[in-house]
Formats: C-alpha cells, structure tokens, sequence
C-alpha cells in the first residue's frame, strides 16, 4: 500500500480561509453581499445571486429562462457532469443531448447545428469541462439565431479566463460551482451571473422564491472544509482513498438536491476567491509546462489553466492500464463520468435509446492527470514517463 496518493483534484482552505468562514457565519447577510459585490465588480456583472451548489445555480437558470416561454427543450453535450442533465430534470424542462467532439471535448457542432434546426430549443448549455474554453461565440450563434438563450456553465473554470473576459461571463447567462474539488472550493455553493435586465429580473424573482440554508449548516460546511483540506494532502490522502464505502471520485445521477441560497460560512470561505484562485491556477499552468507533450491530451490554448488534465487514450483497455499504473505509484490518475448522458439507467426512457458515439468513445477512454498545487515536480516526472510508456504491450502495469 502506498503511503502518499495525489487526489485527482484538490483546493485547500487555508487556517485564513477558515477562519473567514468562521466570522460570514456569524455575519451571514454582510458576508454574502461582501462576496456578491466582489464577483460582480471584478468580472463586470451586473447581477450576481448565490446559491447552495453549482446545480442549484443551473436549476435556477432554467426556472427563470423557461417563465412564459412555451419552449422546453434544453441542449447539452452528452458528456458532461450527471449535475447538468439532473438540473435540466429537476426544472421539468426536457434534456437533449448533443454529441460531443472527443478532439475537443465541447459540442459536436454539426449535430448542434441539426438539433436546433429540428425544433428551437429554449436553452443551450456550453460546458467549459475541465476548465477547458467552449467554443461560446459558435455556440452563441447558432443559439441566438434560433432565438434561444447561451447558458455558460463554469462550474470548473472558476476563476479562469479567455484573454479579458472570464469563463462563464460570455453567455446570457452563467453560473459557477464551488464544490469540493472545484477550481476554488468551499465544499458547497455556486452564483449565478449575468448582464441581462430581462434574465436579472426574473432571476431575482425566482431567487427569491428558494428557502434559505439552515444556520446550522454553516457549522458543518466549515467543518467539512476543514477535514477535506487535512485529508486532501497526499501524505494522508492515502487514507480516504482506501475506503471504497466513502465513494470518493464515484459519479451518481440525482435529482435530489435542494435549491437554495448559499451559507455565509461558504462565502467566508470564498472571501479571497481572486488571491486563491489567482496562486491555483498559476500552479496549474507551471504543471501543465512541465508535463510538455502529452499524445492525446486535450490541452488549454496558450498558459491557460485547466482544473485536470483530459487525456484521451487509444481504448478502454489502455486507459484502465494506465489508470491502474497509475494507482499504484499514487499519481491520482483517474477516469472521469463513467458514461455519456445516455448511459444513465434513470435517462434511458427519457432519451429514446440514442446514441452518441463521440460522447461514448470519450467515457470509455478518457482518464485525467492532476495538475494541482500539490502536485510535485517527482510526481510530475512520473506521470510524464508512465504516460510516454502507453503502448500496450509496453506498458505493463
């Protein structure tokens, strides 16, 4: 058994984090409008609301998008996070997946162009996954055209941009995750964020409808924080990581979630979100540089950061090799969804036995390579040389 395991992802809160949990705790209503205005006047947003998950954000979206319109369809790619398609569920609007591009990982833009065109949809959901730029003008577009609204999912590319502007402020709408291994965690919450009078105001009314979090819940968000942030070390990391009956990575599909408002704990812990996302991810582009070519990585433009690095392998078979390589010498290489959207036992009646065949290649042979702060430069150069070795036949685990 190895005594020092990379997570695949990690966001640490710092003793200083803590503790500004701790006092938006006792001052829940200023921390939350301290943390509201800061998102708003750095990223150039007009409205901000915070919510209690990343899926609550995007529920919220579709409630207020979908008031007196007679339109029900939703667009999203058909490899994504479960989150997505449940919150699409969860607001009785109906999912349509669009098949994904495995040499990008955004939309198959062929088939978007086609779906649209089939029937207007009320919404499209871009998906920056990994923190990797969608393609927002292309997919703008074509929404606009039809008359449609440009959700921009960030809930992993907090924090990151695309020269000038930031990952889910492109759209008509977006909205951000602050989950646990998220680009800037606080174990919960999300925000929504957009420049629309229109969307602002029905946003506002729809927000206003969510109940608000129990104050108790603040105690265990910073509880929680603060275990995930000990545990997350790659020292004692090994020790959440060898108990299956904790499900750390696994991946569930759920509509039972609850649309709230966010915890004044949580926005504590996201006071200095600019200072921590800003020293993350210049930790993640030194990581990425210092992998250098990787054959089947889908790899961020130019120094920009990405949450974990995708790579797609050549099958299934040499992905869980490596994976299982990988394991054992604690380099936290890991699978990601285990399926399309499609796959979903509790979406198949939904979705009409399609398939996807980009999105299915790409659950079945993608694995992906931390690139956070805590990684080294030893676990650098293993993974490097474990991910040069990956012919089968070569590379024997």
């Amino acid at each position: 058994m190895r005594f020092r395991v990379l997570p695949p992802v990690a966001s640490p809160s710092s003793p200083a984090d803590l503790l500004a949990g701790l006092k938006g705790a006792l001052r829940p209503d200023r921390t939350l409008a301290a943390l509201a205005e800061s998102l708003g006047r750095t990223m150039d947003v007009r409205h901000v609301f915070l919510t209690s998950s990343g899926r609550a954000a995007l529920t919220l979206i579709l409630r207020a998008v979908a008031r007196g319109s007679a339109r029900r369809r939703v667009i999203v790619p058909a490899y994504t996070c479960f989150s997505v398609a449940a919150s699409v569920v969860k607001a009785g609007l109906e999912l349509v997946p669009c098949d994904v591009d495995p040499g990008t990982l955004d939309f198959d833009f062929g088939q978007l162009r086609a779906l649209i065109a089939e029937e207007p949809p009320l919404a499209v959901v871009s998906v920056h996954l990994f923190g990797l730029p969608a393609d927002i003008a292309a997919a703008r577009a074509l929404a606009h055209a039809a008359g449609a609204v440009l959700v921009d999912d960030a809930a992993q590319a907090f924090g990151f941009r695309r020269g000038e502007a930031w990952l889910g402020t492109e759209g008509d709408v977006g909205f951000f995750s602050f989950g646990r291994g998220k680009t800037v965690s606080a174990c919960g919450g999300g925000a929504v964020v957009t420049n629309s009078p229109e969307l602002g105001k029905t946003l506002q009314q729809e927000w206003q409808k969510t109940g608000g979090p129990f104050p108790v819940g603040g105690v265990l968000s910073l509880a929680k924080s603060a275990v995930v942030s000990a545990l997350v070390r790659p020292r004692v990391y090994w020790i959440p990581a060898h108990m299956p009956f904790l499900g750390i990575g696994e991946t569930h599909y759920s509509t039972d979630f609850a649309v709230e408002r966010m915890l004044g704990a949580q926005a504590g812990l996201l006071a200095s979100w600019k200072e921590r996302s800003s020293a993350m991810n210049h930790a993640r582009v030194t990581k990425l540089s210092q992998l250098g070519p990787v054959a089947g990585a889908v790899m961020p433009a130019g120094d920009a950061p990405c949450l974990r690095l995708p790579v797609l392998c050549s099958s299934r078979s040499e992905r869980d090799l490596l994976c299982q390589a990988g394991r054992r010498a604690g380099l936290g290489l890991v699978p990601m969804y285990p399926s399309a959207l499609n796959g979903i036992p509790q979406l198949s009646a939904l979705l009409g036995g399609n398939r996807y065949p980009g999105a299915e290649a790409v659950a079945e042979r993608l694995l992906t390579v931390p690139v956070h702060p805590l990684v080294t430069t030893f676990d650098v150069s293993a993974t490097s040389d474990l991910l040069a070795a990956r012919r089968i036949g070569q590379n024997k685990p």
